[in-house]
This record gives C-alpha cells, structure tokens and sequence, in this order.
C-alpha cells in the first residue's frame, strides 16, 4: 500500500511539474512541454501497466504448472496405492492356494 501512496506522490509531482512548464516550449517543437510532459506521463503509465500484465501472467502461468504437477503427483500416488494393493491382494491369493498337499494327495502319489 506504501507503494500505492509513492507512486501517486510521484504522478502528482510531475504533473505540478508540468503544469509548471506548461506555456514553455524549451524543445523547440512547437508544442508545449506540459503536452510534452503529459504524453511522457501517460506513456510511463501505460508501460507500468503492460509490465504489471506481464508479470501477472507469468504468475497466472506459474501458478498453473504448479497445480499440473501436484495433480501429477497425486495420479501417481493413487497409482502406486493400488499397485501397493493389487501386490498384497496377490500375496492372499498365492498363499490361499498354496496349501500343502493333504493326505489325500499323499496317498495318490504313492
């Protein structure tokens, strides 16, 4: 906020400072430099705000590849508990079917 309250200090004090200037034309070009000045300002102004764009979108853009990697991240943990399951699922069902053989089967084999 202090920034806020600095950079308006600062547009009023070129303005006050233009308007100074305002019937002088120390450049020669046949327009007053409170134009001249004026036209600096609000250029000044416009690149302030492209470059505030920018970095918002940069932002934006961080922002975004951040939340694609947790998304990521989360796929592959999902993805690695059921893996996790299916492996214990499997060890059930091999020793289920991993008896040893009874005395029946004994018998036959003799």
């Amino acid at each position: 906020m202090a920034l806020h309250y600095r950079r308006k200090d600062v547009l009023v004090a070129e303005i006050r400072t233009s308007g100074y200037a305002a019937a002088v034309d120390v450049n020669d070009n046949n327009r007053s430099d409170f134009f001249d000045s004026m036209d600096q300002i609000r250029k000044q102004r416009e690149y302030e705000d492209l470059m505030n764009f920018k970095r918002e979108q940069e932002i934006n853009k961080r922002q975004g590849s951040v939340e694609k990697l947790d998304m990521k991240r989360q796929e592959l943990q999902s993805r690695e508990r059921i893996a996790d399951k299916q492996l214990q699922i499997a060890r059930v069902n091999k020793n289920r079917y991993d008896k040893t053989p009874g005395k029946e089967e004994k018998k036959k084999s003799s």
